[in-house]
């Protein structure tokens, strides 16, 4: 089953048992210092991370240090559009990894790039083509958004969560990384 859902308890006991061995090992032995939990791109990262984060034995033996989201440059743009699962995981972001930048066009890359970066701003970004480092356009094609491309995608994006909070509790005033804009739209900073 997933991790992030149905057998997210069972991943939370593995976690466990591995922090105890770890515990228990003697000074000198060889201790584990890195898990790498690789999900499949329907998990949500977000989840997996306050679950460990949220355990009360988890909390003191585990770190987690970043979560790294592949995005594919073909289909990503579309899938931030349709999919809120793809939009959870780039919000939970620290890095970046665009794949099949060798097939991608330019402009529809430099919408993806100014999308992601202004959806997750503080994550760091590279690129790959077959498992392989590729580089990214120049930052200065992505560091702004250019067009209305980007804010196009967050737009519609956006569109949805801005009608249901403020059905729930009215307009919204820069909150949790939305800021009202001159069109008095909520868009992300």
């Amino acid at each position: 089953g997933c991790v992030c859902c149905a057998a997210r308890q069972d991943l939370i006991d593995l976690l466990r048992r591995i922090s105890d061995e770890r515990s228990r090992a003697s000074t000198g032995a060889e201790r584990l210092s890195h898990i790498v939990l690789e999900t499949s791109g329907l998990a949500d990262p977000g989840a997996l991370v306050e679950a460990i984060r949220a355990d009360p034995v988890l909390v003191y033996h585990i770190l987690v240090a970043e979560v790294i989201v592949a995005v594919d440059a073909l289909h990503g743009l579309s899938q931030i559009q349709s999919e809120p699962l793809s939009r959870q995981q780039i919000e939970v972001a620290d890095r970046f990894v665009v794949t099949k930048m060798d097939v991608a066009d330019g402009e529809a890359l430099k919408t993806l790039l100014a999308t992601l970066k202004v959806m997750s701003p503080g994550a760091t970004f590279s690129g790959a083509v077959k498992g392989v480092d590729h580089l990214l356009p120049a930052h200065k094609t992505f560091g702004r958004v250019h067009g209305d491309g980007a804010h196009g995608v967050l737009a519609q994006v956006l569109g949805d969560f801005e009608h249901q909070a403020e059905a729930l509790a009215g307009p919204l005033v820069g909150v949790g990384g939305f800021q009202r804009v001159q069109n008095g739209r909520q868009v992300a900073v």
